[in-house]
């Protein structure tokens, strides 16, 4: 199943910021790397993004699951 974020998949570097204090009013910003692994699943009816940042003292992972008109149904 193709879908139009199949150009996301593979391993990007990119640049994040994020504020030094958060919720002070602080305004001033700092930047680290962040490494952004995106996978399809279920047969491309979906992706899967996680995105580490080493440089930050620990392993922080955020993750993210899209799915694209997907065909099962949940029952819960």
């Amino acid at each position: 199943m193709e879908n139009t974020f199949d150009w996301f998949v593979g391993t990007w570097t990119s640049t994040q910021s994020r504020l030094r204090t958060v919720l002070t009013g602080c305004d001033e910003w700092y930047e680290f790397p962040g490494v952004t692994r995106c996978w399809s699943v279920l047969g491309g009816a979906g992706n899967v993004d996680e995105v580490t940042f080493p440089t930050q003292g620990l392993l922080a992972v955020a993750r993210c699951f899209i799915f694209y008109q997907c065909p099962y149904r949940i029952v819960v």
